[in-house]
């Protein structure tokens, strides 16, 4: 099952990367539905989302929870960026959310260089595709960085 489950898990990555991308906020009816789906799947199968054990599905969710919601309440991550991890460490294990989080943390700096080194039409033409990504003083859109760092873990654990 798990051949089919990682990708409807990508999927609904994407899709959160998107909305966050282009409404600087990913909506509760993405986030909900996958965060039940994937707690009902644990609590029904007895195994993870992506075939790993319980055991390994439940240290994805405590390390989700002790990197989400310090971010939470010092107003760094909205709460779909919340979810949105809690949800992939439920459905993955705790490895795999801990290389998702770096390689997201990794994607941000690199990003946040980047941006600084774009010309002021280069500023304009990125406000209109992607307003989570142009804001300079505001917040960043995160999920585009979680999608990222979600194929790059994907590809690392090949």
């Amino acid at each position: 099952m798990p051949q089919i489950t990682f990708p409807l898990l990508l999927l609904w990555i994407a899709l959160c990367a998107w909305q966050d991308l282009r409404q600087q906020r990913i909506d509760n009816r993405l986030t909900y539905p996958a965060l039940l789906l994937v707690l009902g799947w644990l609590l029904i199968q007895q195994q993870g989302f992506t075939g790993q054990s319980l055991a390994a599905a439940l240290s994805g969710l405590v390390l989700a929870l002790a990197f989400a919601l310090p971010g939470q309440i010092k107003g760094v991550f909205g709460g779909g960026d919340v979810k949105l991890l809690l949800t992939i460490g439920i459905a993955t294990d705790g490895l795999y959310i801990l290389w998702v989080i770096t390689f997201s943390a990794l994607g941000i700096v690199l990003w946040l260089f980047l941006r600084s080194r774009l010309s002021e039409l280069q500023r304009q033409r990125l406000q209109c595709l992607a307003p989570g990504l142009a804001s300079e003083p505001g917040p960043l859109a995160y999920a585009p960085f979680v999608l990222l760092a979600s194929l790059a873990t994907c590809l690392m654990r090949l």
